[in-house]
């Protein structure tokens, strides 16, 4: 039970109620009757501790999985899979399901229809894995909304509101995130000047959903202040986001500055998708242009023992 309670941050007392009350989860026994925990049944707690977490009664959520399960839809299954390395295939109606769902959201927020977004979102999040509604709802819809507002056809309160929700349910997210089982702390943050959060929080719940350890500082944060996190922490990777010019100048001054200190950095952002040729000033690792390219990058660094050395090496190439 030491596992369960762990990975979920659940207390024993009220795992064992959910067994009772509502038969989840459901763990096989030990020829001496000792509860043996799977990773399934792991997930199915986690899952419905983030429907709770969205405001949703535990009873509700329970229903809830019950109702998808016999409708043929496994959302524990698909968080499962998310987990993984390898992203899961999204299949044709998948997709159109995502589509539809992005599409709901985008109008409720230009309607300011609170509640309705709010829907939208706790069906998605029940359907699919958090990574994918990040991407394919979150992520792309605030990008649809500013297209609209840049044509014309949108306003920048309409953006502003929904950035707003978009943040508040990643924010909650993360709250329900189990704790760290990984011991490599990971530092994120956004340099000085830039106000831009939505993409480096992102990385924070998915790193947090990998059982990394994350310390977000959030927008805004002087280079002085950065080392002196860094010392604090001690992370074995520091990444950081820009997303212009202007701000990237501010990435460059804080990577050189953990650059003389021997600390290796990773940076994101669409300033160096826009402008590639930056990307080889900053003695950094780049982590791409997406999402899943930003984590595969990082969990490929993070694997890597030599990563001190790789970055010394990527330190001097920029300096030259």
């Amino acid at each position: 039970m030491s596992v369960i309670l762990r990975e979920t941050g659940l207390k024993a007392d009220t795992l064992r109620a959910w067994e009772r009350r509502f038969g989840v989860p459901n763990p096989s026994r030990t020829a001496g009757g000792h509860r043996q925990y799977s990773k399934k049944d792991i997930a199915t707690v986690q899952w419905l501790l983030t429907r709770q977490q969205e405001g949703m009664r535990i009873s509700k959520a329970v229903q809830l999985l019950g109702h998808l399960q016999d409708q043929g839809q496994d959302p524990v299954a698909e968080m499962l899979a998310s987990k993984q390395d390898v992203q899961p295939v999204i299949h044709l109606g998948a997709a159109n399901q995502l589509d539809d769902l992005r599409d709901a959201w985008v109008a409720a927020c230009l309607q300011f229809d609170e509640s309705s977004a709010e829907q939208v979102l706790t069906q998605a999040f029940a359907l699919f894995p958090v990574e994918i509604i990040c991407a394919r709802v979150l992520q792309a819809g605030l990008a649809q909304i500013d297209e609209l507002w840049h044509q014309g056809d949108g306003s920048a309160p309409q953006a502003r509101y929904a950035l707003a929700l978009a943040l508040r349910r990643v924010h909650c997210l993360i709250a329900a995130a189990a704790p760290p089982t990984r011991s490599e702390n990971i530092l994120v943050a956004c340099p000085s000047h830039e106000q831009h959060t939505f993409t480096p929080l992102l990385l924070t719940l998915l790193l947090r959903r990998r059982g990394l350890p994350v310390t977000y500082l959030g927008a805004d944060v002087p280079t002085e202040q950065l080392i002196e996190a860094m010392s604090l922490i001690n992370p074995r990777l520091t990444i950081f986001s820009a997303q212009q010019l202007s701000t990237a100048a501010t990435l460059l001054e804080a990577a050189r500055a953990f650059a003389e200190r021997d600390k290796a950095v990773a940076f994101s952002g669409s300033v160096f998708a826009q402008h590639p040729q930056i990307r080889e000033r900053i003695p950094g690792h780049y982590l791409g242009p997406n999402l899943t390219t930003a984590i595969e990058t990082i969990a490929g660094l993070l694997q890597t023992p030599l990563l001190f050395d790789n970055f010394t090496q990527m330190r001097r190439r920029a300096d030259s």
